[in-house]
């Protein structure tokens, strides 16, 4: 199991080198990725909004590192305070008026990623196994995967 989990964890981390060298690849040609046309939807941010984005992004890959390090030394308090580093918590200074501004389904999808950090975070505390911690996470990245397969931001 152990040596599996590792296994998957290293595809996984080699896909998200993949797609953070194709992403930048792309950024040269605004509009087009490897595939072609980049057809997603543009979510219109400030400067300082994009760059808030993009920290609560890296967070988020913080947060999924330490979980999957925590998961694997079997540290479930370990994997509840990365969890709940990216949970609702890390969106109680957005105001209102910047949550209007964008598209409801990306902040819906933005709100639901958090939750479920949140619900990790629960769950680790009961001490629920690595299987569970993996599924939870699971469910964690297919959110994050399809909002970057949906939206890109544009200044």
């Amino acid at each position: 199991m152990a040596g599996t989990l590792r296994g998957a964890v290293g595809v996984a981390a080699a896909m998200a080198v993949s797609g953070l060298l194709l992403a930048g690849c792309g950024a040269a040609q605004p509009g087009l990725t490897a595939a072609g046309p980049d057809e997603r939807s543009i979510v219109t941010l400030s400067a300082k909004e994009a760059r808030d984005l993009q920290r609560g992004m890296r967070i988020y890959l913080e947060s999924v590192q330490a979980i999957i390090d925590g998961a694997n030394r079997n540290d479930m308090r370990q994997v509840a305070s990365s969890a709940e580093r990216s949970g609702t918590g890390i969106v109680s200074g957005l105001s209102l008026a910047d949550a209007v501004s964008l598209p409801p389904e990306f902040v819906g999808m933005a709100l639901d990623t958090h939750q479920k950090f949140d619900e990790l975070a629960r769950s680790a505390r009961q001490r629920i196994g690595k299987r569970q911690v993996m599924q939870q996470l699971d469910a964690i990245l297919v959110n994050c995967t399809a909002c970057h397969a949906s939206y890109r931001l544009s200044r």
